[in-house]
């Protein structure tokens, strides 16, 4: 089903163990153990190379602290993502059983009226942009350093590329959900007119089965995500200041920083952006649609039969009671406030380590 081809996609990309069977027509576990070996193979090469490599005790506690906190939280990340994923795999197929066993019958009450689709863009977007800039950032990186390392770490530096696009990427992954439920709540919403009123909302309410199940199944790997964006995205604006701020770069150096913030910035803005509006955009898509059935309570006439309002009188006391949220492990909501709310906390740790610093000095 083309629906769920994104299924097939990130199933190769690791980050996902099911797919659409079109021979069975169901949802099935696919490459289970795709991503524990992978990860197996990426950490024994990464514990390889660090026996090689040579360190420098240069710079200051804080500074050599960043440095290797960001490889480390991005390394215990993947490693946990993986876990995670690996332990709940049931619950993502029922997940993925849910939004099938939805579409079946949908399509059975309506078709689907074509519009445009921003989410979809907006997600593709994403993905061009954090593949692209961390694609350009390691050919360039390479292209300057091409003389002086060798082909261990050549290979070391691209595989550090592909792990900060994966856990950038995986924030994408999430977003394929919020965006299934706010197209299919957006489709209920124009059929309102053309359908059942009761069959819509018997819809209405698989949906929000289905936003329940996506709290249950991603609030762990949005929480594992948001956090290790916020330590990453404060490790490299504080490295980056400080580097700035003791002049400690010149001529093509100057470049390559600007060039590291930039690609870091620019990708880990877009896709807490992205997670937190599609999110948001739920709960929108929702609320248009309880507003719509209420509509029609004030457009009803005196031609309509009192059991029909007396209906339309139940179906609002029905739609007054609040849908679960999506949250991160029940942490926090997420919608565009987690946005303002985790620059705010990199601010507020980047001023910590410049405190430390001071502390050291």
């Amino acid at each position: 089903m083309r629906r769920f081809r994104f299924f097939r996609v990130f199933k190769l990309l690791l980050m996902c163990n099911m797919e659409y069977d079109a021979v069975r027509g169901e949802m099935v576990q696919a490459g289970t153990f795709r991503s524990p070996v992978a990860v197996a193979l990426y950490f024994g090469f990464i514990l390889h190379y660090i026996t090689q490599y040579s360190y420098s005790d240069a710079g200051s506690f804080v500074a050599n602290f960043s440095v290797i906190g960001n490889y480390v939280i991005t390394n215990l990340t993947i490693l946990l993502l993986v876990v995670e994923q690996f332990l709940r795999r049931r619950k993502w197929l029922t997940l993925g059983r849910l939004m099938l066993s939805y579409v079946t019958c949908r399509n059975e009450l309506f078709k689907e009226i074509p519009t445009f689709n921003l989410g979809l863009v907006l997600i593709l977007l994403q993905i061009t942009t954090v593949v692209g800039s961390y694609t350009l950032l390691f050919v360039l990186q390479l292209l300057k350093h091409a003389a002086n390392s060798n082909f261990l770490e050549t290979i070391a530096s691209l595989i550090t590329s592909m792990a900060n696009v994966y856990v950038n990427i995986s924030l994408v992954f999430v977003q394929f959900f919020a965006h299934f439920v706010c197209w299919e709540m957006q489709q209920l919403t124009l059929h309102l007119k053309t359908c059942p009123i009761g069959s819509l909302l018997d819809a209405s309410d698989r949906l929000v089965k289905i936003k329940r199940a996506i709290a249950e199944t991603l609030g762990v790997r949005l929480l594992l995500a948001l956090f290790h964006l916020l330590v990453k995205v404060s490790f490299f604006g504080y490295l980056g200041l400080v580097y700035c701020a003791d002049r400690r770069v010149s001529g093509n150096f100057w470049f390559e920083v600007i060039h590291v913030m930039a690609t870091v910035l620019i990708n880990n803005s877009a896709v807490l952006l992205g997670v937190s509006y599609s999110f948001d955009c739920v709960e929108r898509k929702e609320q248009e649609f309880k507003n719509a059935i209420k509509s029609l309570q004030y457009e009803a006439t005196e031609e309509h039969s009192e059991d029909y309002l007396n209906f339309l009188d139940l179906i609002n006391l029905k739609l007054m009671t609040e849908s679960p949220k999506i949250t991160a492990c029940g942490l926090f909501t997420v919608n565009l406030q987690v946005f303002y709310n985790v620059f705010a906390a990199i601010v507020t740790y980047i001023m910590i380590l410049f405190q430390f610093r001071d502390f050291e000095k």
